[in-house]
C-alpha cells in the first residue's frame, strides 16, 4: 500500500522536557544525593508495582511513586521507604518526571504506555516490560531496558543493573521536541 506511514501518539514537548529539571525537588526527594528512580501512574493490581519492593532497598536508590489509585494504602504499607507523591498536575508534574534519574513501569499489559512517552520526552530513560506499548516506545538500551514481563526477578536485576550505574544513563540530545520524539539516550 504506497503512502502509508505509521503516526505515533504525541506528547507535549513543552510540559515534558528536560528543562523542568528541579535541583530543589531532588534535594527534597534524595537529600544525600541518592539515585531517584520513579513510577507516574494509577496504583491499582493490575500494574504490579510490588516489583518495585526490591528497588526500595537498595542503598543509594530513593523510589517515587507519583499517582493514586485502589492499590495505594497496601503499597505504602508494602513500601515504607518508598515517597508517595500522590496525583500531580501541571508544573508539579513536569517536574516530577524531568527530576528522576530513572522511570520504572512495571505493568505489562499497558497498550501504548503514556507515561514512559512522558518520561522519554523528559529526558529520562525508562526501564519498562518487553510486552505492549513499550515495545513501541522503548528501545532497549538505548533509551532504555525492556524486561521480561513474566519473570520478576529478571526485572529486579535490569532495574537494579540501572539504578547502581547511574552515570551510563545519560541523555545524549532530544529530538523533534514539538512532535513527541523521545530524545536519544545512552544506557549501561
Amino acid at each position: 500500500m504506497p503512502r502509508v506511514h505509521l503516526w505515533p501518539r504525541g506528547v507535549d514537548g513543552d510540559r515534558f522536557s528536560p528543562e523542568h529539571r528541579s535541583q530543589a525537588l531532588r534535594r527534597e526527594l534524595a537529600p544525600g544525593g541518592e539515585l531517584l528512580v520513579g513510577y507516574v501512574g494509577r496504583l491499582a493490581a493490575e500494574k504490579h508495582l510490588e516489583l518495585l519492593e526490591p528497588v526500595t532497598l537498595l542503598p543509594g536508590v530513593r523510589v517515587v511513586i507519583v499517582g493514586d489509585g485502589p492499590a495505594r494504602k497496601a503499597l505504602e504499607h508494602r513500601m515504607p521507604q518508598a515517597t508517595f507523591r500522590g496525583e500531580l498536575r501541571g508544573a508539579d508534574l513536569s517536574a516530577a518526571y524531568a527530576s528522576l534519574d530513572l522511570f520504572v513501569h512495571t505493568g505489562a499489559n499497558e497498550t501504548f504506555c503514556q507515561s514512559v512517552q512522558e518520561a522519554l520526552a523528559a529526558g529520562v530513560p525508562a526501564v519498562a516490560p518487553a510486552a505492549g506499548g513499550p515495545l513501541d516506545l522503548v528501545k532497549d538500551g538505548q533509551t532504555g531496558l525492556l524486561v521480561r514481563p513474566d519473570d520478576p526477578a529478571r526485572a529486579g536485576h535490569r532495574g537494579e543493573c540501572a539504578g547502581r550505574r547511574p552515570d551510563q544513563a545519560r541523555p545524549v540530545r532530544r529530538r523533534h521536541p514539538r512532535v513527541g520524539a523521545a530524545p536519544d539516550l545512552v544506557v549501561g
